[in-house]
């Protein structure tokens, strides 16, 4: 979060302190909010190890964290993961690409040679 929120050449940085996103914790202020998050959220537990902020467009502060697992970050539609809509429906690439049982690096490069999305998604795979 540090890194995501003050260094421009952390890979997070487009998406979250450049876009103006900051800590409520400033800088020197790890440990209160270390003390903060196990007191207030407890430890990550099991799959849930993503400190994620529930309005992605508000800062890392009290109230708006909480732990996600990998793949609700992952569907989360905060510049990090490629969001599609289908059908009336939106969500991200690799959850399309599990629905229709496909793999989503198989999904993602079609996409990219220009395929369109119906039949990115439902043609077979040529052996």
């Amino acid at each position: 979060m540090r890194g995501a929120t003050n260094n421009p050449n952390h890979i997070d940085y487009p998406n979250i302190g450049g876009r103006g996103i900051q800590s409520h914790w400033g800088r020197g202020q790890y440990d209160l909010f270390e003390s903060w998050i196990l007191s207030n959220l407890g430890p990550p537990r099991g799959r849930n190890k993503f400190l994620t902020r529930i309005d992605i467009n508000d800062d890392f502060r009290p109230g708006n964290l909480y732990w996600a697992n990998g793949e609700e970050k992952g569907n989360r539609p905060d510049g990090h993961s490629h969001q599609l809509t289908y059908r009336r429906r939106t969500q991200c690439l690799k959850k399309w690409a599990r629905d229709y049982g496909i793999n989503h690096h198989t999904l993602a490069s079609r996409l990219r040679l220009g395929w369109a999305f119906k039949r990115a998604l439902t043609e077979d795979i040529h052996r």
